[in-house]
Parts: structure tokens; C-alpha cells; sequence
């Protein structure tokens, strides 16, 4: 049994008919009413990369990290058409955001909003370091969307919110230890002075509370 023609439904009557032009007749007949369809939400990460990756310990009086110390990743958020009359048709999929600028913060506060743009003054210190957090801005991508995102269906009509325009990681830190030194009496200005003298006294990283 016949349920539609394209999107013109089986019992369309004549007076229905003429309410429409010849051109939205046709339209119905050739070309099914679709909505997109989410498949896949938008996800981003960042994390920090050699000295001040996850189970490392960087040196007392070390800088803090910059962009260049972190690697991210972005999965976008991806769509495909699905027919409102046979939901087996659907489109290819595509992508409803692209990236855009990635940043990088620093908030004393261990929060991931309102945080002052990397890279900071900071030192590192014993201890947790860091909260650190960062943002990946999303632009528009393949679907049609108005300038705030927001997704319409085939027939132009409203259908879905935006995504969001902004991604932000959580918060980030990252391990401040001593280096062993033979002399018990070496400071924390000591060893930020060493540091800055290229390590001049080297040793093992003991962690926390290993000053010998």
C-alpha cells in the first residue's frame, strides 16, 4: 500500500493540492522531508606533553609550561540527513563544526573560567602545579546552520539548538620536586638560581619533600 509520494502523503486531497504552487508539488514528490540527525557529539582534550606530562616531576624554579608544552585532540560534531518518510535513507555524514583557535590558561583559583592566557610568569613549586585548562573554539561547519549554529531542517524550519561555540577542558596540573643535592642547605632560591644556570647542580628527581 502506497503511504506517500515523496513527502506527498497518501489522501492528499485535491483542495490541498491547490493550495500549493506547481514548483512545492513537485518538491514534495521529488524530494522527501529530512531532519539531520546527531551522531556524534564534539569533543576536545588537551594534556601536557615530556617534562610536565602525567607521572613526570618537574624541577623546582622551572618556568611554567607554555602552548608549545601541550597536545590536544578534536573530534567534531557530526550530522547526517535522515528521511522523515523512510528513516533508512540518509545522507553522508558530515560535520556541523570545524576548529578554530585553541587557547591555554592559567587560574590560581583551580577553576576553568576567567584564567590569565598562557604563558604566565609562574614558577614551578613543590608540589601540585598547574590548573591549567584550555579552550577550542568551534566554527560552523557543513550543515545548514544560521550564525549562532543553530541546525534547520530541508524545508528550512528550525529544528535543533547550536552546538556549543566554545570547549574547555578541565582543569590540568602537573608535580614540582627537588633535585638530590649533596649540600642540605641548598634553598628553594638556590635551586631556581641553578635552574636558571642551566642545572648547575644536577641530580636525580627525588619528588616531594626529598631535599638531602
Amino acid at each position: 500500500m502506497i503511504t506517500s509520494v515523496g513527502n506527498l502523503p497518501a489522501g492528499t486531497t485535491i483542495g490541498e493540492l491547490e493550495q500549493m504552487t506547481l514548483s512545492q508539488i513537485f518538491k514534495k514528490m521529488l524530494f522527501e522531508f529530512s531532519v539531520p540527525k546527531r551522531i556524534q557529539t564534539s569533543q576536545f582534550n588537551a594534556v601536557l606533553t615530556g617534562e610536565y606530562s602525567v607521572g613526570s616531576v618537574v624541577e623546582v624554579g622551572a618556568p611554567y609550561p607554555t602552548a608549545l608544552n601541550f597536545s590536544t585532540s578534536y573530534t567534531p560534531e557530526k550530522w547526517q540527513w535522515v528521511s522523515n518518510v523512510n528513516p533508512t535513507i540518509k545522507g553522508p555524514i558530515a560535520s556541523l563544526s570545524t576548529r578554530g583557535a585553541v587557547k591555554y590558561y592559567y587560574n590560581s583559583e583551580n577553576s576553568t573560567t576567567g584564567g590569565t592566557e598562557l604563558p604566565v610568569d609562574n614558577v614551578v613549586t613543590e608540589g601540585i602545579n598547574g590548573f591549567l585548562y584550555a579552550t577550542q573554539e568551534q566554527l560552523e561547519g557543513d550543515y545548514p546552520v544560521d550564525s549562532n549554529n543553530s541546525i534547520y531542517d530541508s524545508e528550512g524550519n528550525y529544528y535543533a539548538e547550536p552546538c556549543t561555540d566554545t570547549l574547555t577542558t578541565g582543569t590540568i596540573t602537573f608535580r614540582g620536586g627537588w633535585r638530590a643535592y649533596s649540600n642540605a642547605s641548598k634553598t628553594y632560591s638556590d635551586v631556581s638560581t641553578a635552574w636558571a644556570a642551566r642545572n648547575t647542580y644536577p641530580g636525580p628527581f627525588l619528588g616531594n619533600d626529598a631535599k638531602v
